[in-house]
């Protein structure tokens, strides 16, 4: 019932552009008539009738159109097909072709002379502008990130031009992901045109462009099931088209529709958080049966010591104490390490690193393998020692006054293997 009301209120949309133009057309008409039958009982000049009169005849009784830059317009005489109007510097209609291809946009200069989009759409009354309703999302920068904006207008225009399009998210496609199947939602980028104005609306699915959206949906589904995550993953950036045009609707139905499709790139592929969530309980399992993250916790203890000038027992019961800055730290730096030493064994291919959040943020919020670090940060007595380090366990004595601090900047280039 929705679906059937929201088509009821476009079709009204458009009709009420279309008798609005019709209004116009009736005024400038009965108009025009009242001024030539006023001629006849004018004292003017015969000359001065005659040019009034052409006046009338040209701008009254004939309809003229403004058609904007790069773009066509199609004129109906009694409601059928009568011809385009192009506007688009440097591209002309295949005037020597048989209708349809004749309104083929090729590279060329109009054959008539004209001032700007200006042209002469036909008589008043008989023919009129073709109006639809367009719908579209496009990508555009917003405050340096880039947003999906949605349009929707009622126009009586064809872009000609390439434009950039974005397509319906693909949610919950199915792909393999190492050894299991998971579904995934992946971003897509058109590039397209329309190559011929008459065939775009006269031949394509009403509201071509999401027609043409919903039957590429299907061949991008087909596309992401014959291929892995990790394949998926490092194709984003690249121009998937030549793979798309073995199917037919695009070598065919497409060209068909004159609709040319340019560019097709794979923008983001991101997997659903559940399986996430399943992904990195897996992978403490994995650490925890391996013992790494015990030591891990270890080996980041033992820097931080260093790095604080303190001991491993000191920095142990700072981080026991609750939501301190050096907890957050601890944290932040066991969970790159972990991720690293999960990357490094071929173990995990997510990056399970966790955001850092705000303060005041409970030991509630935190996730499983973090409560291990915190738990291992109380518990644990083996230290890797560090170069010149006195750590042993159970405690150690505070470092001297002389002993060389490590700076934080020397830390974070040791975690990142530097």
């Amino acid at each position: 019932m929705a679906e059937a009301k929201k088509e009821t209120t476009e079709k009204l949309t458009v009709k009420q552009r279309y008798e609005q133009d019709l209004l116009i057309d009736v005024v400038a008409v009965l108009l025009s008539t009242l001024i030539t039958v006023g001629l006849f009982y004018s004292p003017l000049g015969l000359l001065t009738k005659l040019s009034v009169f052409l006046l009338v005849v040209i701008f009254g009784y004939n309809k003229f159109s403004v058609v904007q830059e790069s773009t066509a317009q199609n004129v109906e005489i009694f409601h059928g097909f009568w011809r385009s109007l192009i506007q688009f510097e440097g591209y002309t209609f295949d005037h020597v072709q048989q209708h349809p291809q004749k309104w083929n946009v090729i590279p060329g200069k109009e054959p008539w002379w004209h001032i700007g989009g200006l042209r002469w759409a036909g008589p008043r009354i008989i023919t009129r502008i073709t109006w639809y309703k367009f719908r579209w999302q496009d990508p555009q920068l917003v405050g340096g990130k880039e947003v999906i904006v949605p349009h929707e207008e009622v126009i009586n225009y064809i872009p000609l031009r390439d434009e950039v399009y974005a397509p319906p998210t693909l949610v919950a496609a199915e792909t393999q992901v190492e050894e299991e199947k998971a579904n995934v939602d992946v971003d897509f980028r058109e590039i397209a045109r329309v190559s011929n104005p008459y065939l775009a609306q006269y031949r394509a699915p009403y509201n071509w462009l999401e027609n043409v959206m919903s039957y590429l949906g299907t061949l991008y589904l087909k596309y992401v099931a014959k291929r892995t995550w990790a394949d998926l993953s490092s194709r984003k950036g690249e121009d998937i088209l030549d793979t798309l045009r073995t199917e037919s609707f695009v070598s065919t139905k497409l060209p068909a529709w004159g609709i040319d499709l340019q560019q097709v790139t794979v923008q983001d592929v991101r997997l659903p958080k559940d399986f996430q969530d399943a992904q990195k309980a897996k992978a403490l399992q994995r650490a925890l049966a391996e013992g790494r993250a015990e030591e891990l916790a270890g080996t980041v203890l033992a820097m931080l010591a260093k790095a604080h000038g303190q001991t491993v027992p000191e920095i142990q019961k700072e981080i026991g104490k609750g939501d301190t800055e050096l907890k957050r730290e601890y944290l932040g730096y066991f969970m790159d390490l972990f991720t690293r030493e999960m990357a490094i064994r071929g173990k995990s291919f997510l990056d399970i690193r966790i955001p850092g959040r705000k303060n005041g943020a409970s030991d509630d919020d935190l996730s499983s393998l973090e409560r291990a670090a915190l738990i291992y940060a109380a518990t644990h007595d083996r230290i890797p020692q560090g170069k010149g380090g006195d750590s042993q366990p159970g405690g150690g004595e505070k470092k001297k006054a002389e002993d060389k601090k490590m700076t934080r900047d020397e830390l974070a280039k040791i975690l990142k293997g530097e």
